[in-house]
């Protein structure tokens, strides 16, 4: 008998058009790890909030889902709210208290559990977490990783069977992100929780899941073990989450050698090994003169900047420069002040020292709103904070263009590309991360900017969403427009980036074309990269890998 037996599920959202889920049939075993993945839209979070009778939404449901047999609709209040845990996909959405010792208490209050038994399950998750060390510190001082962390840390000290998590690394830096995978994966394997995680983010993730399920437009398209869903997609490299799949298992369909199909690095480094007949290759160098002959466009110099007058630098004498008509990523741990730097150039947040240049003039010769009539557009990293209307279309629709120049791409075509004509009478803050997010960039640009910053663009965007932002970016490009994104995409930004810098200890430390920063580096780096590495050296991408092994195959 299955723990989680869910059976001709279909769902339709109150005034939607089309089902959100559709005749779903779903297996789910005890100590299971379940990973959900499809396009945005495809039903991943409307599947996991079915899950918690909290926070299912409103709407036509027919069909049941059982967990340990017995319907979920006849679970008690204690129980629902207990033995199901969620975890966000913003983490800063769950967080409800000032300090780390009493987030990981509240749940534990208000299920009336008695003090001494309180403190016994927070000192244990604290240990269990690694969080003593900033135990009584406040939440608003915790960096991304560290909030998720807290909120995963604050669900089990409730002790659930099943946990629950939608897109939760989504916000995370790649060190970050594998902390937090690795404490799931004790969840699952120490503690028998049953996990099911829905993500965009497949490299870590698929395979360490003993089932993963293939989502598309609300009904499940394959479901199997890793290894079998690998094959599975051998012959559908045209899906939307083919290009999401791990390194490892592209690859091997890459190379159509047989054997086993690697899934992590190690096996693919094995693999490669067993194959080899040449002597390894090296790709060459870019060649980076036309870029650094360059005119700047914007020039940060010796800034310092603090959010509390007693507090911390956050920008401590940085210095950046930012090349005209190309995209500069900038990357770095969470809460490393990344985001801060972008909103300086923004004009956003000013600093106390040192000085900005956009275009030639000190940012502080703009007077009021002249510094974004045409030149500057910011997407922030809280996409929501763009919207103001009641409607996708009336969103759109506010944003006016600030400058006479021909927009690059027509405001008919916007929607089509970005994949979001179905959501446009729907209200901005009832669709998904990655539909708010399409949304929003679509806002700013048809405000036609000639410098585009861009704060975490591919968040919540699945494979194929993320190559239409990518499409878009390389044409804007083309066009003489700036890009400034802040990304922990190591994937996204190796392919699409012409220069890219680390933030580290309030300014950056590095800063080389993408093939010279991403073969430097150990952890910022891409799966490729690691696999390669000893083998053809300068890869950095998965199709590089290929066409490297290919020729030394």
């Amino acid at each position: 008998m299955a723990y989680i037996k869910i059976e001709d599920l279909t769902f339709k959202y109150n005034d939607a058009k089309s089902y959100a889920l559709s005749n779903i049939n779903l297996d789910v075993q005890k100590g299971d790890f379940v990973l959900l993945c499809g396009k945005s839209g495809s039903g991943k979070s409307t599947l996991l909030k079915m899950l918690k009778r909290e926070i299912t939404p409103k709407g036509d449901k027919t069909g049941s889902i059982n967990i340990d047999d017995l319907d979920i609709n006849q679970l008690d209040s204690k129980s629902s709210a207990s033995k199901i845990g969620f975890v966000q996909q913003n983490p800063d959405n769950q967080i409800v208290t000032d300090k780390v010792w009493h987030e990981l208490a509240f749940g534990l209050e208000n299920l009336a559990v008695t003090p001494s038994q309180i403190r016994l399950r927070v000192s244990e998750v604290s240990e269990f977490f690694g969080i003593t060390k900033w135990y009584h510190k406040s939440t608003s001082e915790l960096s991304g990783g560290q909030k998720q962390l807290l909120n995963l840390a604050a669900i089990m000290a409730m002790n659930p069977d099943i946990l629950l998590l939608d897109e939760p690394i989504s916000q995370l830096d790649p060190i970050a992100s594998i902390e937090f995978l690795q404490s799931v994966r004790r969840i699952n394997t120490e503690l028998g929780v049953t996990v099911i995680m829905s993500s965009h983010h497949l490299e870590d993730i698929f395979a360490m899941s003993s089932k993963v399920v293939v989502m598309d437009s609300g009904a499940i398209q394959i479901d199997g073990t890793p290894a079998t869903v690998a094959e599975k997609m051998q012959d559908m490299q045209n899906h939307a989450v083919y290009s999401g799949l791990p390194t490892p298992v592209r690859m091997y369909h890459g190379l159509d050698k047989g054997g086993v199909c690697p899934l992590n690095v190690k096996e693919s480094r094995e693999y490669i090994a067993s194959h080899i007949t040449k002597s390894k290759s090296r790709l060459m160098q870019q060649d980076q003169s036309g870029i650094t002959s360059m005119e700047n466009v914007i020039e940060v110099s010796n800034c310092y900047f603090r959010y509390n007058r007693n507090g911390r630098d956050i920008i401590s004498g940085a210095n950046f420069t930012v090349k005209k008509g190309i995209i500069t990523a900038i990357l770095g741990g969470n809460g490393a002040g990344k985001s801060t730097l972008l909103k300086a150039m923004a004009g956003v947040v000013k600093p106390y020292a040192g000085s900005i240049n956009v275009c030639g003039k000190n940012i502080k010769s703009y007077k009021g709103s002249s510094l974004y009539k045409g030149l500057i557009s910011m997407l922030p990293q809280d996409p929501t904070l763009l919207f103001s209307r009641s409607t996708v279309r009336e969103e759109l629709e506010s944003a006016k263009p600030l400058r006479d120049d021909p927009q690059i791409i027509p405001n008919e075509q916007l929607t089509q590309l970005l994949d979001i004509e179905y959501i446009m009478d729907m209200n901005p803050h009832d669709i998904s991360g990655g539909e708010a997010q399409k949304v929003a960039f679509a806002k700013i640009l048809k405000l036609n900017p000639s410098i585009l910053l861009l704060d975490e663009p591919t968040k919540g965007l699945d494979p194929s969403a993320k190559k239409v932002l990518a499409d878009i970016l390389l044409s804007l490009k083309g066009s003489g427009v700036t890009i400034v994104l802040v990304s922990h995409d190591v994937e996204f930004c190796s392919m699409y980036a012409d220069i890219c810098s680390m933030f580290f200890d309030g300014g950056i430390v590095s800063e080389s074309d993408a093939r010279g920063f991403f073969t430097a580096n150990s952890y910022y780096t891409t799966a490729s990269a690691r696999i390669a590495k000893g083998f053809f050296d300068g890869v950095v991408t998965t199709s590089e890998l290929i066409a490297m092994a290919r020729h030394c195959i």
